[in-house]
């Protein structure tokens, strides 16, 4: 048998110099034992499976490292990535997963390999990388409607980040698309990408609504807030779809951001331009105010209404996100708002909408390793 020995010496005289460290081709011989790939591979699978992700990286580390001939090395790599993954380390998880991508090809471990590579890209903030590699798995023709469904959405919201907001609509609903077209067909192992596509087409009619602007005089303003909440009604009713969808974290996620088009709207009201006459009188500014305080109470109050039921969805379904978090506090906002003291200059602001990522559930991002 070929061996390439290694000493690693100790300090100080000869005769206190060991030998450490042996490695055989196929095994490691330490002063204790003697471990091989298969050893070392299973004894990582332990520490990946109960969270002990430092170790495990170390462990799959050396088997790609040290066994480079072994069959253990690809998915060694992809589990490295989980481990690394883990540890929010995505930086060295792109590598392994890069690496375990290059080992396997064009196989199913090769396209797991690929799909992991694009979400941790985006963890990373490299959006034009994320989309092109899901732009490339999308290719394919033997994808199934599951994984068809994870590299829409996931190209669609790179597509977002990047403020390309017409063309990751259209990729989102090419998403919705393709299910309903084929959802008696193949049944999805989960409607997280299903909920996620429906929930940013709702984001991004929310976005066209803000950035519909009011001016005076008076008749274009008018004319302008009828378009607003035309822009409103269409949101809330792509928001709705995502609710429908029944997936808890982009349902609670659509509940908040349904409270939120009411109160943008009320801001929107309370901020709008003043009549000259009404800017320039302080008493008439006043009746002014609580005039249209009373007109468009309530849309505090549907708002309240929609973060109440989104905060009991939420305990009803065991599910606390950052949407979960902001539907709350903007629910003791409103409520303070809405009480009789409560004034236009004293409300406090809105809470800016969380970030959602899209964490890892499904088909290849549940944290399964491979097995070798």
């Amino acid at each position: 048998m070929r061996a390439a020995i290694i000493l690693a010496l100790a300090a100080g005289c000869a005769h206190q110099q060991k030998v450490q460290k042996i490695e055989f081709e196929g095994a490691i011989i330490t002063p204790n034992e003697v471990i091989d790939a298969r050893t070392l591979f299973e004894q990582a699978g332990v520490d990946l499976s109960e969270k002990n992700f430092a170790d495990a990286a170390k462990k799959y580390d050396l088997i790609t490292s040290s066994f480079k001939d072994s069959p253990l090395v690809m998915p060694s790599f992809y589990n490295a990535g989980l481990a690394y993954e883990s540890l929010d380390d995505y930086k060295t998880a792109c590598d392994r997963y890069r690496s375990a991508a290059d080992r396997a090809g064009d196989t199913n471990d090769g396209v797991d390999a690929r799909y992991k590579l694009g979400a941790c890209l985006a963890e990373l903030g490299n959006w034009p990388a994320s989309r092109e590699i899901y732009t490339r798995l999308l290719d394919r023709k033997d994808l199934s409607l599951g994984d068809r469904m994870e590299a829409q959405t996931r190209k669609g919201y790179a597509e977002f980040k990047l403020g390309d907001l017409a063309t990751a609509e259209r990729t989102f609903s090419r998403a919705i698309e393709d299910f309903t077209a084929h959802e008696a067909e193949e049944r999805l192992d989960t409607n997280f990408f299903l909920g996620m596509s429906q929930y940013h087409i709702g984001l991004i009619a929310h976005e066209r609504y803000r950035q519909a602007q009011i001016h005076l005089p008076e008749k274009r303003m008018a004319e302008e807030l009828e378009v607003k909440a035309g822009l409103a009604l269409d949101a809330q009713s792509k928001y709705v779809k995502a609710i429908k969808v029944k997936n808890p974290d982009w349902a609670a996620a659509a509940g908040y951001q349904i409270g939120a088009l009411y109160r943008d709207f009320y801001d929107a009201m309370i901020n709008a331009p003043l009549p000259e006459p009404v800017k320039a009188d302080a008493e008439l500014r006043e009746v002014y105010f609580e005039e249209l305080k009373k007109k468009i109470r309530p849309l505090l109050e549907k708002a309240l209404r929609t973060q109440e039921q989104t905060v009991m969805m939420a305990e009803r379904t065991g599910v606390m996100n950052d949407f979960v978090r902001k539907s709350s506090s903007e629910l003791e906002a409103l409520r303070r708002l809405l009480a009789p003291e409560g004034r236009p200059e004293d409300r406090p602001p809105m809470p800016a909408a969380p970030s959602q990522k899209a964490p890892p559930p499904g088909k290849r991002t549940d944290g399964a390793a491979k097995t070798g």
